[in-house]
């Protein structure tokens, strides 16, 4: 399940423990600050639902490779991302990784260094109009696969590519890019099954 939440319509205070919310409040960007407590804030409503029963844990541990997690409830694996103007959280019972990014966002020079000759084939092949869209899937893409393994783009490799349409290199794992809202792309990538991607749009 993918939750989606606009920035704007973010209450003052959501729910987030004490030890994060110290953490976050060590950023001098109080915009940062405010996309990091929607994103906190969707986890909290994520797990809400999948496990009602159940106390939100808080406080998660983090892989060798950082990515975090809840080592007590090993079905519920989630991901996180945001923009300027909403977060984005995707909660599966798999390992999982999400991005969310403005379209119009990934440049030239973005598309040159990070995307592999496949995929910056597939996007000279676009009508002009598709390709800031198709630019800003792939770059979602490949930033989710990045989230899943928790290894950050450098650990991608250079052989790694991805296409909108959810072909890839790498076995077992899925992958999906969508539009969540007007001027958004995004993308999930799911380990050994197809994700569902029904967004829903959450009012805390």
């Amino acid at each position: 399940m993918i939750y989606l939440l606009n920035l704007m319509d973010m209450p003052i205070h959501t729910p987030c423990s004490p030890a994060r919310l110290r953490e976050l409040e060590t950023l001098c960007n109080p915009s940062v600050f405010r996309q990091k407590r929607g994103a906190e804030a969707l986890l909290w409503y994520a797990f809400s639902n999948a496990c009602p029963d159940q106390d939100f844990p808080f406080d998660y541990a983090r892989t060798e490779t950082g990515k975090p997690y809840f080592p007590q409830y090993p079905k519920f694996q989630f991901s996180l991302s945001h923009t300027h103007s909403h977060a984005l959280c995707a909660a599966y019972d798999a390992v999982c990784g999400v991005d969310l990014e403005a379209v119009g966002r990934v440049s030239k020079a973005v598309i040159g260094r990070f995307f592999h000759p496949l995929e910056r084939s597939f996007l000279a092949g676009c009508m002009p109009a598709q390709q800031m869209v198709a630019a800003a899937q792939i770059w979602c893409l490949r930033e989710a696969y990045a989230k899943a393994l928790g290894s950050g783009l450098p650990g991608l490799g250079s052989d790694f590519w991805v296409l909108p349409d959810g072909r890839s290199n790498v076995q077992r794992w899925r992958f999906r890019a969508y539009l969540p809202d007007p001027g958004l792309a995004a993308a999930v990538c799911v380990w050994d099954r197809e994700p569902d991607i029904h967004v829903c749009h959450v009012r805390l």
